[in-house]
């Protein structure tokens, strides 16, 4: 082992690996510390889903957009709290690094097809073509081939998240959920066995606990390797990736709006470079900001020792289905999750409560016998944590909701499944909405009757994919100190930046795009700083 590197990325996630394999092409010398024995942090446990204004793949198809666009929409989209400098430079940036990722690994990216902005209707918005993913079919045999030539390859985590995806067993291959290579463990696979055929220096187990700093500059990291506190030197500069800080209470607490917050990305994600950075005079933004989903949890599921909270946004979105607080009624748009969670987090300042919790998925036969109920086979008998009864009345009394409430609720809904408009809550009335739904459902993809006994009732939890606040940066990824400048030698992407791209809005993509976006920005400024010092 090197006690000096050019380059030095702590955290094992997708913008590390594109800064390390960037740096690299530059002739920088570069070394990946992360803190578990795993790789890819919460990309892995991604879709491996990118949103990517101008990208190769539109262009291919022929589908329009521009740089105007694509600013005009995030100057909507981001209310107020976004940064114009970062927005551009990930606007103009993703686009080829994604280029850059398929010369690098082999891989080929897709647009997801019919898959529109998270705002639709907003000015700039496209309905096609920002959203692309990993072609499973580009990458996985390569990288199953790989196994046997590169041990360290099966140290890409895998998502858990996969296995309540509608039809995911014809995407195994024959293969384990814990060893396929789809979404966002194929991107990081891809990736990483990049890493692994150039020979690049990587230490896992070994979590970084101080940064060095010396005459003003981030000059090289402490780490703990074997368990000995280990001084490393950066000679141009440490990018800080270690996700966000979900799995820490304290900082939850102390800056989150909503008590009981439910992680579902690696538990590993305790704010660590959001500390390090902020003990040396880091600004930070959003702190009040997460990617909240709608979670469930299955007794006894766990990962890394810790409660699994399984994502559970698409069934939300199916016919014959609802979601009602503890007085029986809907509260927000179940088809646009975004939307939904934030009417969840919905507070009484006079009552000084949150009126929706806890929140319930109803559903009903009809959902079950179309879509199937989470977990369970067709013909299973269905389990504890799942309350079935005969009628409504029987059901609001098990799980503890006003029982008047949810049956006028029902007729409500049901009314408006009949037209095919949800005059409550829009549900269905744009493009993302309905995208989700059942296309075969009519006269309203996302809307159908709860009426066929017997129901179903299934509790959700308030859960988060990633805090959104982080460290202020610059367009290139340059940490920013509480004085408004850059601190020489000190970078940050993913979630331990700020989201300055979204800001007070949410586009899902964004949070890979912006760490391999910034990460390759960190990458060709270390570089420069390095011609410029010969």
């Amino acid at each position: 082992m090197s006690d000096e590197y050019d380059l030095i990325m702590v955290g094992g996630g997708a913008g590390s690996l594109v800064a390390g394999l960037a740096a690299a092409d530059a002739g920088l010398t570069v070394a990946l510390f992360e803190k578990s024995d795993r790789v890819g942090g919460g990309a892995a446990y991604s879709g491996g889903v990118l949103w990517a204004p101008m990208n190769h793949v539109m262009r291919r198809k022929q589908m329009s957009d521009s740089l105007d666009e694509a600013m005009l929409y995030l100057e909507h989209a981001s209310h107020g709290r976004g940064d114009r400098a970062v927005q551009r430079a990930y606007v103009e940036t993703i686009g080829p690094v994604l280029e850059y990722v398929e010369q690098q690994t082999g891989m080929k990216f897709i647009v997801w097809p019919g898959q529109p902005d998270y705002y639709p209707s907003l000015p700039g918005a496209k309905l096609e073509g920002r959203t692309v993913l990993p072609h499973p079919g580009s990458i996985a045999g390569k990288l199953a081939a790989a196994e046997a030539e590169f041990a360290d390859l099966q140290k890409v985590r895998w998502s858990p998240h996969l296995s309540i995806v509608k039809d995911i067993q014809r995407l195994l291959a024959g293969r384990p959920i814990s060893q396929a290579w789809l979404g966002g463990r194929a991107l990081i696979g891809g990736l990483w066995r990049t890493y692994l055929e150039r020979g690049l220096p990587y230490y896992l187990g070994a979590p970084v606990r101080e940064l060095v700093v010396e005459d003003g500059r981030v000059a090289g990291i402490v780490a703990e390797l074997d368990g000995v506190p280990t001084t490393v030197r950066a000679r141009r500069g440490v990018l800080l990736n270690t996700g966000g800080f979900e799995w820490s209470r304290e900082m939850n607490t102390r800056y989150l709006p909503v008590p009981d917050v439910h992680a579902f990305t690696p538990p590993v994600n305790t704010g660590d470079g959001h500390v390090m950075a902020m003990r040396i005079g880091a600004a930070t933004a959003l702190m009040d900001q997460a990617q909240w989903d709608p979670t469930i949890h299955v007794p006894d599921e766990n990962h890394d020792g810790e409660d699994l909270y399984l994502m559970f946004l698409e069934p939300l979105s199916r016919p014959h289905s609802m979601v009602v607080n503890r007085k029986g009624r809907r509260f927000g748009n179940e088809s646009s999750h975004f939307c939904f969670t934030d009417a969840w987090m919905r507070y009484n300042s006079r009552t000084r409560e949150y009126e929706n919790f806890p929140a319930y998925f109803i559903a009903d036969s009809q959902y079950r016998r179309k879509y199937g109920l989470p977990k369970v086979a067709a013909d299973a008998s269905v389990p504890s944590w799942i309350t079935q009864a005969d009628s409504l009345e029987e059901l609001a009394e098990r799980i503890g909701v006003d029982a008047a409430g949810l049956k006028e609720q029902v007729e409500i809904f049901n009314a408006a499944a009949a037209t095919g408009i949800d005059t409550e809550h829009e549900r269905g009335a744009d493009a993302y909405d309905r995208y989700w739904g059942d296309p075969t459902h009519t006269p309203n993809p996302v809307l159908g009757d709860v009426s066929e006994p017997p129901f179903y009732a299934i509790q959700l939890h308030l859960g988060t994919a990633g805090n959104r606040g982080g460290l202020v940066i610059d367009a290139d990824g340059r940490v920013v100190s509480v004085t408004g400048e850059p601190i020489t030698g000190l970078y940050a992407c993913g979630h331990t930046a700020a989201d300055l791209i979204f800001g007070g809005g949410y586009n899902s993509g964004t949070a890979v795009g912006s760490a391999m976006a910034f990460g390759w920005r960190a990458a060709q400024d270390a570089a420069r700083r390095a011609a410029a010092d010969l």
